[in-house]
């Protein structure tokens, strides 16, 4: 199962920008079905639609605002 959790080049979530908004929504303290529903909202409501190339981290997205579908998932990998 630990090959599956390891970090990739997209899916940075130990980025220092991924680990602010975590820590800004308290999101590691609440019950899992509450994180899933939360950040799953996050990424619903506050990163936009548009078209980004499929390559870049989430970090990237965060910090754009914006990702196509498979780039916004690449936030929900936590």
């Amino acid at each position: 199962m630990n090959h599956y959790l390891k970090e990739t080049n997209l899916i940075d979530y130990t980025h220092p920008s991924i680990l602010q908004l975590v820590r800004e929504n308290h999101w590691k303290s609440k019950e899992i079905e509450a994180q899933i529903r939360e950040i799953y909202a996050y990424v619903r409501d506050e990163i936009k639609f548009g078209n980004l190339s499929d390559d870049i981290p989430a970090s990237q997205v965060l910090k754009e605002g914006y990702g196509q579908c498979n780039t916004r998932t690449t936030l929900l990998i936590y």
